[in-house]
């Protein structure tokens, strides 16, 4: 029962994550420019919705608890990267640009401060899972 609840609790944090990290490549969409208040608002209520069950899920799960937080940061940073890139796909496509509304075109285009949010958190996933594997191996 604990590891069941441990894995939905991973799930739900990771769906958390992937939302944060396509927030955080917004920009001119959901915020005026310059707003980064707002933006980086947004990016931490997410975060923060995530952190809750993500570490319900640690403090219910036995076993190695730092590998599994980094797997499922890992993994959703991984499944962000891909819906990033579909949606960037569909974005340079010429005729899905029709049916968008006008102005839309233009709301993922905060790829830098996306990049780094998605980078930090999946490189602190893949930290956490080298970090405690390497420990097990000692």
């Amino acid at each position: 029962m604990r590891r069941t609840l441990s894995i939905i609790c991973y799930v739900v944090a990771g769906m958390f994550l992937c939302g944060e990290m396509l927030i955080a490549f917004l920009g001119s969409g959901i915020a005026p420019e310059g707003a980064w208040d707002m933006k980086l608002g947004m990016v931490g209520l997410m975060l923060g919705l995530a952190l809750v069950p993500l570490g319900v899920g640690a403090l219910v799960s036995r076993g190695r608890r730092l590998r599994e937080v980094g797997i499922t940061l890992f993994t959703a940073a991984i499944v962000a990267a891909v819906e990033f890139a579909m949606i960037a796909y569909l974005m340079m496509m010429p005729d899905t640009g029709k049916l968008f509304p006008p102005g839309m075109m233009g709301t993922f285009d905060a790829i830098g401060f996306g990049l780094a949010n998605l980078l930090a958190i999946g490189g602190l996933g893949w930290w956490l899972m080298r970090r405690v594997a390497a420990a097990a191996a000692e």
